[in-house]
């Protein structure tokens, strides 16, 4: 399979389940799945090309994360508040 052909089927395959996420999940789930992409994407990019990461990107990926976790934590009821992020 050609590059372009390669990268089109990905582009499709990608929208697919990020419109199937959007029928299918509970939009404050999905915004704190989403968030986390940043992350994921630097994480990526370290494993498959090899990078070193600054401190500015880790202290930034250090902090999405704790967001994400508290957010969660929260959510869960594990941080008090309960589910009161709707």
């Amino acid at each position: 399979m050609s590059d372009a052909r390669l990268l089109v089927a990905g582009l499709l395959l990608v929208d697919s389940l990020y419109y199937l996420a959007l029928r299918c999940l509970d939009m404050s789930l999905l915004t704190i799945i989403l968030t986390l992409t940043p992350v994921v994407t630097w994480l990526w990019s370290i494993a498959l090309f090899g990078g070193r990461p600054s401190a500015q990107e880790i202290a930034g990926s250090a902090a999405t994360l704790t967001g994400v976790l508290v957010v969660t934590s929260r959510r869960a009821g594990f941080l008090g508040g309960g589910r009161s992020l709707r």
